[in-house]
């Protein structure tokens, strides 16, 4: 329940901080040189917001927001890499943000296994 806490803080932080400044950054299209990085850039958007709105369930200790948060951490990663591979260069921030995706998977599955194992 500790690291469920824990996890859940960090999620609303950095998918939250990532979420408002891809909102920022889509309110100014102007930054978009091809429509591909601005459909690029929603779908992080939103993949972001349900982030820390499942941050936000999982601190509170609702038991779905388990199974929700590793969801989006694969779809997060799984886009991280697709954009990556359709884009090329992203900025830190997606970096940043798929690998803490993958670390919340690592911990949330060992965290399960721990569980089933006691």
């Amino acid at each position: 329940m500790r690291l469920q806490s824990v996890l859940g803080v960090l999620w609303m932080a950095v998918y939250g901080f990532c979420a408002i400044s891809r909102l920022w950054v889509l309110l100014h299209p102007s930054f978009f040189t091809h429509a591909l990085y601005y459909c690029v850039a929603w779908a992080f958007c939103l993949l972001h917001l349900m982030g820390a709105v499942a941050g936000f369930f999982l601190l509170h200790g609702a038991r779905w927001a388990r199974s929700l948060v590793v969801c989006i951490s694969i779809l997060i990663v799984l886009a991280t890499i697709m954009a990556l591979s359709a884009v090329g260069a992203l900025p830190t921030v997606y970096y940043a943000g798929g690998a803490f995706a993958a670390v919340s998977l690592v911990s949330m599955y060992v965290s399960a296994i721990v569980k089933l194992a006691a």
